[in-house]
């Protein structure tokens, strides 16, 4: 914008200019009248220069406003709140700056969530999973804080579709995370990693609190009916594992031992809970 005044300025004084420029050439600069209307040129032109430069900067104003609103919404990814009061062409521009800028947030939005969303099911997927799993783990090495970890496989999952088809495969899955849900309550977390594999995040449990809490979810599991399947045709397998606060590894390495617990639990017959640490 200042280039822009600078612009106006100049040009706004050309007039003067041209006139001293021919007051000196023709040698009139001594005689009093000429003096006089250079005076109230100069006094006419400084008048018209300084309205020009205030109205010219309330028109280009809003420019402004918008180039410094959307650099703080880039930079910061704070929304604009543009004055809406505007109504030439520069009000207009800064308007729909601001509705474009906050529809383009609450899509944004709208995309994180559903990037951290499993599609199926509508819990948390595995991208939400590790983030949450993450912070627990900071919070557990700083903090003090200890919180468990649960691998849960639906036994012979590939069997059921294979039986009674993907639809009732899908449906096992959604009453399985609504069930999870509905035990773990607010207590955890509950996400689906991927196929027919899912995890509960329990944090600030004691081990054998959570394992209580796990063996909820496997006997709701065996005893519910679930649409397009036979009765008592689902169980599950579950591997847990806690973070120790004296045992410093990542959250890979900890969801690797919640895993191992997974196979035991498989190799034991399945439809059962295997703890870590534990026999």
């Amino acid at each position: 914008m200042s280039k822009i005044l600078s612009i106006c300025f100049v040009s706004t004084h050309i007039p003067l200019l041209a006139f001293v420029g021919f007051t000196l050439s023709e040698s009139r600069w001594a005689d009093h009248n000429t003096q006089i209307a250079i005076v109230v040129l100069l006094i006419a032109t400084l008048c018209g220069t300084g309205l020009a430069l205030f109205a010219l900067h309330a028109m280009l104003s809003p420019l402004d406003i918008s180039r410094v609103a959307l650099a703080n919404y880039r930079n910061h990814g704070q929304l604009p709140h543009l004055p809406l009061h505007y109504q030439d062409a520069a009000g207009q521009l800064m308007r729909e700056v601001d509705i474009t800028v906050s529809r383009l947030d609450n899509a944004l939005a709208e995309l994180a969530r559903e990037a951290r969303i499993d599609p199926l099911t509508g819990i948390g997927n595995r991208r939400f999973l590790m983030e949450q799993a993450q912070r627990m783990s900071y919070a557990a090495r700083h903090g003090g804080r200890s919180f468990a970890v649960a691998i849960i496989d639906v036994d012979k999952f590939k069997g059921i579709n294979d039986r009674f088809g993907h639809t009732a495969g899908d449906n096992v899955l959604n009453g399985v995370a609504a069930i999870m849900q509905r035990v773990v309550g607010k207590e955890g977390i509950v996400g689906r990693l991927g196929g027919d594999e899912f995890c509960i995040l329990l944090p600030d449990r004691p081990l054998s609190a959570a394992a209580a809490q796990l063996e909820a979810v496997r006997v709701a599991v065996e005893a519910a009916d679930f649409e397009g399947v036979s009765a008592r045709a689902v169980s599950l397998s579950i591997g847990l594992a806690e973070a120790e606060r004296d045992r410093p590894e990542t959250v890979t390495q900890l969801l690797k031992r919640a895993d191992t617990q997974v196979y035991l639990s498989k190799e034991s017959g399945r439809n059962r809970t295997s703890v870590d640490g534990t026999t």
